[in-house]
């Protein structure tokens, strides 16, 4: 049997390494092998099915339809609209599964500043942990930024494949990464958008930040009881 390296198997597959990486290690490619500190794969290995989505049939009829109603006026995509899409469709909660992510390489690698600035309490690490030291140039928090720039670049060139707003603004969890996770997601982004729903694609933050999400509940309420 032919064996391929992950880098093989991205060009095969048409995704990136670091995504094979992640299949590999998550079991999703039962065959896949681990020699050292290397991944080797079958040639003859299926590509597997994306299961971050239980439906994607449902994720399109269902789901688009609330965003579509936002965009009918503005034109306007707010990247809090994409998490919601991510807990109704069972994706992988974004900045859950970063902070997932640094915890499982935390495990794997304590010998960093990362795990100094949480005093080796894995448990208690914040996505904010990761984004402040990998502003201050840490490598180890440089290269989980870059993991889930890519992961978020995929989830919005899906959207823009989709729906092509004319402006995308991050809020929330997310807006605090500032600049580091904007250009990290541009410049992953042309792998999977169509070129032209980013020829005049504008990207924004939110003003609200973390806050967003109890202001747009005390606006609710004190609406609803006028």
């Amino acid at each position: 049997m032919k064996y391929l390296t992950v880098a093989e198997i991205a060009e095969k597959w048409g995704i990136s390494p670091r995504r094979v990486q992640v299949l590999c290690r998550s079991g999703r490619i039962p065959t896949a092998l681990k020699i050292g500190h290397a991944w080797i794969i079958p040639d003859n290995v299926s590509k597997p099915l994306d299961a971050r989505f239980k439906n994607p049939i449902e994720k399109n009829d269902k789901i688009l339809k609330n965003i579509e109603k936002k965009l009918k006026n503005s034109n306007i995509l707010d990247i809090e609209d994409y998490l919601g899409i991510s807990k109704y469709s069972s994706k992988i909660e974004m900045l859950e599964d970063y902070s997932r992510e640094g915890k499982r390489r935390l495990a794997e690698n304590k010998e960093n500043a990362l795990y100094r600035r949480i005093n080796g309490s894995i448990d208690s690490l914040e996505a904010r942990d990761i984004f402040d030291l990998a502003k201050a140039g840490d490598k180890f928090c440089m290269d989980i930024v870059d993991w889930f720039c890519e992961y978020m670049a995929e989830g919005i060139g899906m959207l823009l494949n989709i729906l092509n707003p004319e402006i995308i603004i991050f809020s929330g969890g997310v807006a605090r990464a500032g600049d580091i996770l904007l250009d990290g997601v541009k410049k992953n982004l042309a792998k999977y958008a169509l070129g032209m729903t980013m020829e005049n694609l504008k990207f924004a933050f939110g003003e609200l930040n973390e806050e967003a999400g109890i202001k747009g509940a005390a606006a609710l309420v004190m609406n609803e009881n006028k």
